[in-house]
Order: C-alpha cells, then structure tokens, then sequence
C-alpha cells in the first residue's frame, strides 16, 4: 500500500471517515441542542387558536406550557376542553390515564403577565385587535431574555407596524395558524422588515416541531391564504344577500364544484364572522380596493352577535357548549 508521511493511506482514509463521522454527529448535536432550545412556550391568548396550540405542543411535543389571558373564565374553559379533548383519547385507548395526568400538569394557566419571564417563545393569540395586539407586546415583551422571540397569530395585523412599537423588532415575527390547530396543518411565518432571520429560523422550527408544514409570506394583508380565502367568502356573502341562491346550495355548488370539503358560509362560521370582518375591513383600508369591501350582510350578522360556531350562531345554528 501507499505510504504518505510513515501512515498508509488505507489508514489515513479510515481516518478522514472517521473525523467526518464525528463531525456529522458534533452538527448534528448542536443542530438538535438549537431545535430544543423551545423549552417552554408561552401563549397569550386562551381563545380558539390559543386553545389548540396549546393542545397541539402538549400532544406532539415535550414542551411545558404556559397559558396567560387576562379572563380566568376563558382559561378554565380552555382547561376544560383540554381535558375532554384528553378525555377522549383515554377512552379510545391511545393515551394511558397516567400520562393524560402528566399532559395537564405540563401546563401553567395564569391571569399574570410576569409567568411569561420562563418561557423560551411567546406566542400572542388574541383577538384580531390591532391596538390590543399592541398593548399586549409593549407589556410582555420587557419581560422577556433578550434571546426570546415573540410572534404573532394574525391574519390581518402587519407584522412591521406591530414591530414598530416595541425596542427589539427584530424578535418579532408573524405565525398565523389556522382553526381547528389540531387538523389543519399548515402555518404562515410572516417576517416583517426589521425582523432577523434567527427569529424567523426559530418560528419555522417551532412550526416544525408543533408538526405543522409552514409556508413563508410576505407581510402584505391577509398574507397568503386568507388573501385568496376571504374575498372568496365575502363574495359567498353577497351573493345569499342578492338572492343568488338558498344557503344550502351557495355552500354544496362550492363544495362539490371545487372538491373543498367546507362550502365559503359554513367555513365563515367556522373562522368566525367577526375575524371574517375584522380581515374584510383590513384588506380593504390596506390595499383600497372596492372588491375588498365587507358585504353588509356579514356587518349585520356581526352587529347581531351571529359571530358562527362559536357564539352558536352565525350563517348556520351550533349547539353550543
């Protein structure tokens, strides 16, 4: 065999394989080290999307949870869901009552703030409320380490503008899910323009981990998915104003014409007709266009507190909880 410098070349390949291993395994480890660095999520926010996310990384993940909202009501009605949610899956045989208990007591719920300071990223999920969004940050991000990401769950707010009232916008980015969290899986990262690629690395692993599929979007209104969905439903809308047809075969021509499994008015109901409002308005203050303006059918509706599945009323009727 070759000999280069006294050591067979046989030996300095094995050698060179073996330096690469370690190598490998040295990335892999500080790869891995990064990707759980998420040691504990922070949610504010115990509404729907609140609710499922903190479901979501308590099943398929082992981070700890700390669930804040100013209404202790909407905090034991989220505990409550939980624990039928768990419930069921108990029954069924997929989950041992052991570790149902364990699931539960992985999270924190509190009306305070300052139980924010433990978390490893925060994820805002309250109303879509520009200002209130806004209060929320200028109050939670203080408290937080410097190295700390927060984000947004929006569909209409602008990532850059809510950005703007904080001193760190580099850590903050958008992550908009979509409802039912547990069955939809895809989330929009939406980086604004001061904010730094390692936040928007940490978001899209946090997606990853949390086992949805995420797509990056510009921060422009509605972002991808509702930019295309919502003139969609507000169009369903005004045609049952016009009479175009009966709210049953507005949502089956939909329904079966484009193999999407929820016609536009029962999907209203399901998002909610307040947000379905609330993104109609922004759209068209943002991109001021007539074609975005809210049907006023959808405004009355709203008006009336027919908000959909969750007030138990809306285009359809809900037994409601």
């Amino acid at each position: 065999t070759g000999v280069h410098g006294g050591i067979s070349l046989e030996h300095s390949m094995q050698r060179a394989s073996l330096t690469s291993i370690l190598l490998r395994r040295i990335h892999h480890s500080s790869n891995h080290i990064e990707e759980d660095a998420i040691q504990t999520l922070a949610v504010i926010g115990a509404g729907q999307i609140g609710t499922g996310v903190v479901l979501q990384t308590l099943t398929v993940t082992n981070k700890r949870v700390v669930l804040v909202d100013h209404d202790d009501t909407a905090l034991q009605r989220c505990r409550r869901f939980m624990e039928k949610h768990l419930d069921r899956r108990v029954a069924d045989g997929r989950l041992t009552s052991e570790r149902r208990q364990m699931l539960i007591d992985r999270v924190i719920m509190s009306t305070n703030y300052s139980n924010v300071r433990q978390a490893d990223f925060v994820l805002e999920a309250v109303t879509e409320n520009e200002e209130l969004k806004r209060s929320i940050f200028q109050k939670v991000m203080p408290l937080l380490r410097t190295d700390v990401v927060m984000a947004s769950h929006t569909a209409s707010t602008s990532i850059t503008k809510l950005a703007h009232c904080v001193s760190s916008p580099d850590r903050v980015v958008g992550m908009h899910f979509m409802h039912p969290v547990q069955v939809m899986s895809i989330v929009e990262v939406v980086p604004g323009l001061e904010t730094s690629e390692i936040s928007v690395n940490k978001a899209l692993r946090l997606a990853g981990a949390l086992g949805k599929t995420a797509v990056k979007s510009a921060d422009m209104p509605g972002f991808i998915s509702f930019r295309v969905l919502m003139p969609m439903i507000n169009e369903a809308i005004y045609a049952l104003n016009e009479g175009v047809g009966s709210l049953g075969d507005i949502d089956k021509a939909i329904r079966l014409g484009t193999g999407i499994n929820k016609g536009p008015l029962e999907l209203a109901d399901f998002i909610g007709l307040d947000t379905c409002l609330s993104i109609m308005r922004a759209l068209q203050a943002d991109l001021g266009s007539e074609r975005y303006r809210p049907c006023p059918l959808l405004t009355q509706y709203v008006h009336a507190g027919r908000l959909g599945r969750k007030s138990g009323r809306g285009f359809y009727t809900y037994d409601h909880e």
